[in-house]
């Protein structure tokens, strides 16, 4: 399970020209795993080696019928996994408690319909979640008897330049919170609380 920061965080986007008029794209992968490495021969540190002098190809291809854009990736060594936003963490609809909107992250467990882990908490519904608009954290704990329960925190300070864990958190909840909305609603309390003291 991947850092929910890196759900959320890092990515970049292709972009369209800016007189696009149907912004869709379209792509295509293509996989070789017998692709000749030229000038042929290598050097393996592996006694047993199999691949000797090829290796596997990822190709993926990117274009935009409307604006003619293009884009073409390539590697080698990769790896493969087909999934669904569920899964990934990432593609979801955040959900609203206690005002917030609650960004999912990945489950703890990689099933259908399981739980995501943890959340990432805004005061802002957005499609494209920036640093700035989080304001806490949900994530799930267990006691020492394994019971599960919600833990929360805010009042972030960005760390921006640590990918794993770009937030540092001035407050954290003390006690177990049964919900995400009792947690969603301990963040909006403390929201309050600050907001009171800065004005």
């Amino acid at each position: 399970m991947e850092p929910i920061a890196h759900t959320y965080f890092g990515w970049l986007r292709f972009t369209h020209d800016s007189d696009c008029r149907r912004p869709q794209w379209e792509v295509d992968y293509r996989l070789d795993d017998s692709t000749l490495r030229l000038p042929k021969g290598h050097s393996c540190p592996e006694l047993d080696c199999t691949h000797h002098d090829y290796y596997d190809r990822l190709e993926v291809r990117l274009i935009c019928r409307s604006c003619t854009r293009a884009f073409k990736i390539t590697g080698e060594e990769h790896s493969w996994a087909g999934t669904n936003t569920g899964v990934l963490g990432y593609g979801q609809a955040p959900k609203k408690a206690a005002g917030l909107w609650l960004y999912p992250g990945e489950p703890l467990i990689q099933e259908l319909d399981a739980e995501p882990y943890e959340y990432l908490v805004s005061a802002k519904h957005t499609e494209d979640l920036q640093h700035e608009d989080v304001i806490g954290t949900i994530r799930r704990a267990r006691t020492n008897r394994g019971k599960w329960f919600f833990e929360a925190s805010t009042h972030p300070v960005l760390h921006a330049e640590h990918r794993t864990q770009p937030f540092l958190w001035n407050t954290r909840s003390t006690g177990q919170l049964g919900t995400t909305t009792a947690a969603a609603k301990w963040i909006a309390a403390r929201q309050q609380q600050q907001e009171g003291t800065d004005s």
